[in-house]
């Protein structure tokens, strides 16, 4: 029985799109799909919530939406369907739009950022080992910390990691200085 997306991992959805996306532009999405046992259907459906769920970053989505642009003129060319490239660019925009407005739940937001506060990799080198792009990761440990998700002395470790990793010093205060002052009102406003 062939597997369901809803079957798939962020991690093997992650690492598919990436072998796809870093594969020279020859490489069709169909002779990717047969090398991981999957049909060309799913994997479209693979790279769609790749880039609608942040399961990539904006670079790979890049990629993707350059490399189904070639592959839509070819077929414009090829087969006469003139709608493919016009088509794949809608599809690809909106699913650039999806991926603006995507959150994780709570849960596994307030999980992610106290397992990142523990971690000792790099935010890059984490995000890419938990299939979350950099911005939705961004966007959930503001929305934790500011929301008071995670205890203070979470916030404390996470300014300290930040502040060791940065090349801008006065950006992280500034960030944090933002963020506790959210937390401040945050707890007025909800006592």
């Amino acid at each position: 029985m062939s597997k369901k997306l809803k079957d798939f991992s962020r991690l093997e959805i992650y690492d598919f799109v990436i072998e796809y996306a870093l594969s020279p532009l020859c490489t069709s999405l169909e002779e990717c799909a047969k090398s991981y046992g999957i049909s060309q259907y799913m994997a479209k459906k693979l790279v769609y919530k790749a880039i609608s769920d942040c399961i990539v970053d904006d670079n790979v989505v890049d990629i993707l939406a350059d490399k189904a642009q070639r592959s839509a003129s070819k077929h414009a060319y090829d087969e006469g369907i003139c709608q493919a490239p016009f088509s794949t660019y809608q599809k690809y925009q909106s699913l650039k739009e999806e991926r603006k407005n995507f959150t994780i739940p709570q849960e596994d937001g307030i999980k992610l950022v106290i397992e990142y506060a523990a971690s000792p990799l790099s935010k890059e080198t984490f995000c890419e080992k938990n299939a979350i792009s950099k911005a939705l990761f961004d966007r959930t440990f503001v929305q934790v910390i500011s929301k008071c998700l995670v205890a203070d002395d979470i916030v404390k470790s996470l300014y300290r990691k930040a502040f060791e990793a940065s090349r801008n010093p006065d950006k992280v205060n500034k960030l944090f200085e933002k963020l506790w002052k959210a937390r401040k009102q945050f707890q007025k406003s909800h006592l």
